[in-house]
């Protein structure tokens, strides 16, 4: 038995040298850039669509939550008036986002009342909701805000194909080392 701490690192025997773990780093690196294949892109694509069409249908499903009205009202204002004072306490791009199927409807907003913007933008996010189809309304700003779940399932699948190709020369090493030790 040729262990690789007796004998040179040109030797065939050796799992370190030209013939082992090197030469299979090398080989790999040369496919690792190489693009998935077709039935690989078709069954990300066909799994993201299923998962849009899982949130869509739940989001179809769901009632309205407590501040929703709220942050449509605030979404629609900013783009229709460029008033940030309405729900400040929150980032505003995901009512942005939301409030962007809205403005091709032509829903008049809500005037603006004085006062603290907490209850402004209750009252005012209600009398905005309700007084149109508030359902159509949730629908389609539900639907716009489903677009960040889907780029995050996007990136994660990214990552993960980019995990899996760099634990390809770990796993080539892992697997010299093991057949080293057991020679």
């Amino acid at each position: 038995m040729i262990t690789c701490h007796t004998v040179r690192f040109d030797d065939p025997q050796c799992t370190f040298g030209r013939y082992g773990v090197m030469a299979k780093l090398k080989s790999r690196a040369l496919t690792e850039g190489r693009r998935p294949s077709m039935r690989v892109i078709l069954a990300v694509v066909c799994l993201l669509a299923i998962f849009e069409a899982e949130l869509l249908i739940s989001v179809h499903r769901e009632s309205q939550t407590a501040d929703e009205s709220v942050h449509l009202y605030a979404g629609y204002t900013y783009w229709k008036r460029a008033d940030f004072g309405i729900n400040p306490e929150h980032p505003p791009l995901l009512k942005l986002v939301a409030a962007l199927p809205l403005l091709p409807l032509g829903v008049p907003p809500a005037p603006t009342a004085k006062g603290p913007f907490r209850p402004v933008g209750v009252s005012g996010g209600l009398e905005f909701l309700y007084s149109n189809d508030a359902d159509a309304l949730l629908f389609r700003a539900r639907a716009a805000a489903t677009l960040f779940a889907l780029a995050l399932a996007v990136l994660v699948l990214a990552a993960a194909r980019n995990v899996r190709l760099r634990c390809r020369p770990m796993r080539a090493y892992a697997d010299g080392v093991s057949s080293a030790t057991a020679r």
